[in-house]
């Protein structure tokens, strides 16, 4: 079973490389990258973000549930 602590550790971890990604892709548009590669950026970016909204949840849950 994931204990909360451990989803709260993994969400730290997705949200360190939403936010990294957020930063490159800021970086992107100002040296003009190939729309390509910031499509890629935006979408992995998403990955997270919905990953991050489904720990979230979990969290939510568990500790509502604890009470």
């Amino acid at each position: 079973m994931i204990t909360e602590h451990k989803l709260e550790s993994h969400y730290t971890v997705i949200k360190a490389k939403h936010d990294a990604l957020d930063k490159m892709i800021v970086e992107a548009y100002n040296h003009y990258i190939d729309d390509n590669e910031v499509y890629k950026m935006k979408r992995e970016k998403l990955h997270l973000k919905e990953e991050m909204d489904r720990i979230k949840s979990k969290l939510e849950e568990a500790h509502y549930g604890n009470r």
